[in-house]
């Protein structure tokens, strides 16, 4: 289990670069997600023709995979979009909610019951979430944006859960790859006709946006995105959540560093990252004394 939470923070992390590498990257949102979802998608079926691996499933599967590829084409829609209107940071602030949403869902969806210690530390992150980035609260489309983001991550988490036991994680990851591709198809246009400048696509790219769109595909998607649904077999889909309440912290670290955006590093920074850390290192702790004291009285 060590190990399993050693790669899961590793995962994060880079995911922390995502919202960076969505600033980096010059193309408006929906054609940033196509590129994406592309480039990764064609990336796993090489992958997987090279280890001689099938990605054939049954049709009704695949509908499901594709379809839950929808909503994954909505957050990192919705993810991208909150980043260029606003900033890295408050395009991460909305992903505190997750867990929220999490501790929620899983019960409607018949994966489990609702457990206050779960309701309460999530909580607790938005709180800490809050303080670290309250003085960039005056963005609030973008924060609204990253809110609905947030909800569509923990819906698809939580039904990877449950495709993880019966299918290949890069399976997985390749039809939520082109459900996600779908999507931005279909937003392109809409995207075009009301929010471009001159009401066209712009998918022409420099050299530098191939570079980061490269690293953004391979390194953040195909590798980071199937390791964490293989890591869904043996970690809970809150645990998940919450444990990726760390991301807005690496991203507003790296914004800092990378993009000299105006978040300082000052109390409320120190303070709101301790109590995010201590949410996420004490959930195991709870966990494993919820587990005993069930033992002892079982």
């Amino acid at each position: 289990m060590l190990k399993d939470y050693l790669k899961l923070h590793f995962i994060v992390f880079i995911w922390g670069l995502t919202a960076i590498l969505s600033v980096l990257i010059r193309l408006p949102a929906a054609e940033l997600l196509f590129y994406r979802t592309l480039i990764s998608a064609l990336a796993i079926a090489i992958i997987m023709y090279i280890k001689k691996n099938t990605l054939i499933v049954d049709g009704k599967t695949v509908l499901k995979l594709v379809s839950t590829g929808l909503l994954v084409g909505v957050h990192w829609f919705l993810f991208f979009w909150a980043g260029k209107i606003s900033t890295a940071s408050v395009s991460v602030v909305g992903l505190s909610t997750i867990a929220i949403w999490s501790s929620f869902m899983s019960p409607l969806l018949g994966f489990g019951k609702v457990r206050i210690h779960e309701v309460l530390l999530a909580c607790t992150v938005v709180i800490g979430i809050w303080l670290i980035c309250r003085n960039d609260f005056q963005y609030s489309i973008g924060l609204i944006m990253s809110l609905a983001s947030a909800f569509a991550s923990a819906l698809f988490t939580i039904l990877n859960a449950h495709f993880v036991k019966a299918h290949n994680p890069y399976s997985i990851t390749f039809y939520e790859m082109l459900g996600a591709c779908l999507a931005s198809i279909v937003f392109m246009p809409f995207y075009a006709h009301y929010f471009s400048t001159d009401g066209n696509l712009h998918l022409a790219m420099t050299f530098q946006d191939l570079l980061w769109l490269g690293i953004l595909s391979l390194v953040c998607t195909v590798y980071a995105f199937s390791e964490a649904v293989e890591l869904t077999k043996r970690i809970s889909p809150y645990t998940m959540n919450l444990t990726v309440n760390l991301e807005p912290v690496y991203s507003i670290i790296l914004a800092i560093i990378v993009l000299h955006e105006q978040t300082k590093m000052n109390a409320d920074f120190y303070i709101g990252t301790s109590v995010i850390f201590l949410s996420v290192l004490i959930y195991p702790v709870i966990k494993y004394r919820l587990k005993l004291s069930s033992e002892s009285n079982s």
